[in-house]
């Protein structure tokens, strides 16, 4: 009988056990609920201190740059250019600017005086050398493509005239050649760096709009004269001779 009891009971036992500890679980439980509730509320108000200190800070950041902007404005100009180049190669033969392209990059510019100025240009140029094909069926074409670095020294001949002189480095991009039996692929190598002497001059339509016209010339060979390469239109030491038309902005 009191074995029994003692078996019954420990159904009983067990099952307020498993109760208890339900309840202590639903317990603890809601505690951690309510800590977790408690770290959120916290966080969150964490993150919108954090919100409201990086948007004054970023404030505070943009109202420098503002003001170092215009500090920088104040004595430099930077702006915008595109334009029209026209060219040929002396050594190839052929004469007249009939190689069209396009050119355009950035610059900055710095007025010095009332009287000059100071220019630098970052530009895409494409340079190089044509021959119409002509009745007699024949063809050339000379692609070159730089990247150019002007560096130009003004001086106002009047309100909106000014007159420039400077030195360019030119870096080749990529080259190309064809003829009427079509690519040459066997030609010799154009030098992969080419300086220039530049003069041109500026025209303001408005104080940021600019009308600008340069000629320039390689001080040296883009591609030395090859005694073993036999091709009429390789004579001699080549050249690039470019005059380009472009309209600036300056910001």
């Amino acid at each position: 009988m009191f074995k029994r009891i003692i078996y019954s009971g420990v159904p009983a036992i067990c099952l307020h056990a498993c109760f208890d500890r339900l309840s202590k679980r639903r317990f603890y439980k809601q505690i951690s609920c309510l800590s977790l509730r408690r770290e959120l509320s916290r966080t969150l108000s964490k993150a919108t201190i954090k919100i409201f200190q990086s948007y004054y800070f970023y404030s505070l950041l943009f109202t420098l740059l503002i003001n170092t902007h215009i500090l920088f404005a104040q004595k430099f100009q930077g702006g915008i250019l595109a334009g029209l180049s026209t060219s040929q190669v002396d050594g190839d033969h052929l004469s007249g600017f009939n190689k069209a392209g396009f050119k355009g990059g950035g610059m900055v510019y710095r007025k010095l005086s009332g009287k000059t100025a100071l220019q630098f240009e970052i530009e895409f140029i494409q340079k190089g050398s044509r021959k119409p094909l002509n009745n007699d069926n024949q063809y050339y074409l000379m692609r070159l493509n730089y990247i150019e670095v002007p560096l130009m020294f003004s001086y106002y001949v009047g309100k909106k005239w000014s007159l420039e002189a400077g030195l360019a480095y030119a870096t080749l991009l990529s080259s190309y050649e064809e003829d009427e039996t079509g690519e040459i692929k066997n030609a010799p190598e154009f030098h992969k760096s080419d300086y220039l002497v530049c003069i041109g001059g500026n025209y303001f339509i408005t104080p940021h709009f600019l009308f600008n016209v340069r000629y320039s010339y390689s001080m040296t060979t883009i591609r030395p004269k090859n005694e073993n390469y036999n091709y009429f239109y390789f004579v001699g030491g080549q050249y690039n001779k470019v005059l380009a038309f472009s309209l600036a902005y300056l910001f």
